[in-house]
């Protein structure tokens, strides 16, 4: 057990000395300093789990509340500090996914 382990922290060195991660990181501090980037992030997350779970209950979708989630959705694309963090952030997921794609676990 112990070598899997000193041989996670190894991968997460690694993970962490490349630039996919470099660039997550630093959009993710450019977003901890921007309050407002932050508030619209979190009101976009809000809005999209709300309608995402009024959806899996079979609730009706207004239209004034689709508009709403269509604005805040202009307003995200429209703010660079977001666009650069959900650029990083999905090239770090993918980075990841890939990293786990290739552990192969034996049966």
């Amino acid at each position: 057990m112990d070598e899997i382990l000193q041989t996670a922290e190894e991968l997460g060195f690694l993970i962490k000395d490349t630039e996919v991660w470099r660039n997550f990181d630093e959009a993710s501090q450019m977003l901890e300093k921007n309050p407002q980037s932050k508030n619209l992030m979190n009101e976009f997350n809000a809005i999209i789990e709300e309608h995402h779970r009024r959806k899996a209950n079979g609730d009706i979708i207004e239209s004034y509340e689709e508009r709403d989630r269509l604005e805040i959705i202009e307003k995200l694309k429209s703010d660079q500090v977001l666009t650069q963090y959900i650029a990083a952030r999905e090239d770090y997921i993918n980075m990841l996914t890939q990293v786990q794609g290739a552990i192969k676990v034996f049966k």
